[in-house]
Parts: C-alpha cells; sequence; structure tokens
C-alpha cells in the first residue's frame, strides 16, 4: 500500500527527517556525514518512519514480525505497519543505513537502527542486493537480520545478536561480529569475515556459520557439526 505523505498529517515529521538526513554516497566517513539533504520523496518517507521509531517511548521490539501484524491492538502495530507500507527497496536501504551517522547521540540507536533495518529488508520487494553499511558509525547496529530470508551484505561490523532467527538467505558481515551470533537460525549461510564474540549458535537448529577470524565460545547446542576455517570455525547443522 502506498502512503499518500503529500495529505499526511505527518508531513512536517517528513520535512524534519530531511532537515537531518544528508545525500549520502559509499565514500569516506567525512563525505558521508557531510553531504546535501536529499531530494529523494521515498528517502524522506524512510526518515520520517525512522524518526518515529526513535521517538518511541517503547523499550521493547518484538522480532517477530507476525506477532505484531496479526494484533491491531498491539502497541507497535501502527508503527510496524507503516515500516511495511514503506516497500523500500535494496538501494534506499543502503542510502537510509549510511544516513545513521547523524543520530549516533539519540538514546538506545543500536537496538532500534538494527531492528529498523532487519523490518525495512524484510517487508522490502527485493530478494537480494542488500547492503548495510556500518563501518562509519561510532555505535553499532545489534539485532541486524533478525529472521532473515535475503542475501544481505553488512559492509563493516555487526553488533550483537546478528541473523537471529535466520531462515534462509545469506549474511556475509565484512568485519566483526559481536556476541549471539545466529542465535536459534533455523537455515542459511552467516559468513563473519572478521572475529566473532560468544554464544555463537545458541539453540542453532539448521544452516551453516562460517567465522574467519577469532572466536569466543560456542554454545553446547552448536558444537556437533565443526570444523577448522584456518584461525576460525565452520559450524553447521
Amino acid at each position: 500500500m502506498d502512503l499518500a505523505y503529500a495529505r499526511n498529517p505527518h508531513k512536517s515529521a517528513i520535512s524534519a527527517a530531511s532537515a537531518r538526513f544528508k545525500r549520502f554516497a559509499p565514500e569516506t566517513e567525512a563525505s558521508i556525514r557531510n553531504q546535501t539533504v536529499t531530494e529523494d520523496p521515498k528517502l524522506a518517507r524512510i526518515q520520517a518512519v525512522w524518526l518515529e521509531t526513535l521517538r518511541s517511548r517503547y523499550s521493547q521490539i518484538a522480532y517477530r514480525i507476525d506477532d505484531i501484524l496479526n494484533k491491531p491492538e498491539h502497541k507497535m502495530h501502527a508503527l510496524v505497519c507503516k515500516m511495511r507500507d514503506l516497500g523500500a527497496s535494496a538501494k534506499e536501504i543502503e542510502s537510509f543505513s549510511l544516513s545513521i551517522a547523524n543520530f549516533q547521540k539519540e538514546s538506545e540507536l543500536e537496538r532500534k537502527a538494527g531492528i529498523f533495518l532487519s523490518y525495512l529488508v524484510t517487508f522490502s520487494p527485493d530478494r537480494e542486493g542488500f547492503v548495510i553499511h556500518t563501518g562509519h558509525l561510532d555505535a553499532v547496529p545489534s539485532g541486524l537480520c533478525l529472521a532473515n530470508m535475503k542475501i544481505i551484505t553488512i559492509k563493516g561490523p555487526a553488533g550483537n545478536s546478528c541473523g537471529w532467527d535466520q531462515q534462509s538467505g545469506s549474511i556475509t558481515v565484512e568485519g566483526d561480529a559481536g556476541d549471539e551470533l545466529g542465535v536459534a537460525m533455523k537455515g542459511g549461510i552467516i559468513h563473519v569475515k572478521g572475529n566473532c564474540g560468544d554464544g555463537i549458535g545458541s539453540g542453532m537448529t539448521g544452516g551453516k556459520i562460517i567465522i574467519d577470524g577469532s572466536y569466543g565460545r560456542i554454545s553446547q547446542s552448536s558444537r556437533k557439526n565443526y570444523m577448522p576455517n584456518g584461525d576460525g570455525i565452520i559450524i553447521w547443522v
């Protein structure tokens, strides 16, 4: 469903978002932080919903989308429906990920950015070609790629709980990953090209995790099938 923001009472939120977001390109960190305001109306819509997410007083955002969408009484129902109705493309999501640098002082940025990006990817009509930039951020988003079923590349580090409940598809992390990588993973592949923290693959029932660098504790449930991978490890179920 296309949202008619031209007639939307929240149009002022879009204007406020445009004032804070800049036109980004995958260049240097300095250029990322100092571009001009985007004129793209679709990105302005994404930014407006992102600002609403940041301002939300809710301390928890459930990662199981159906639990929210199927319950109109859920406190997050209206907001998640707005995320769904954006129908953001892979390219638009990449551009938005670059713009998050402007919000690094916001409260709970790491958690809310990770969830918001995960939902944008889930609701996107695209299947592959997703690129999420994190290398320019001081606060790395956590919970990236929740319940993933798409083909995603993270250019930079991933925070804690990346790939939680992944169903299929693949996640390639071109950097380090935090703790609890691939928790409750059911399928697909997660490839971390850097180092990884503790709690890898806890509750994993399917799929494969590849870590090229050093790694911390592997959960007991993920120790059945594994092999060395240089300094790293490969785990599969």
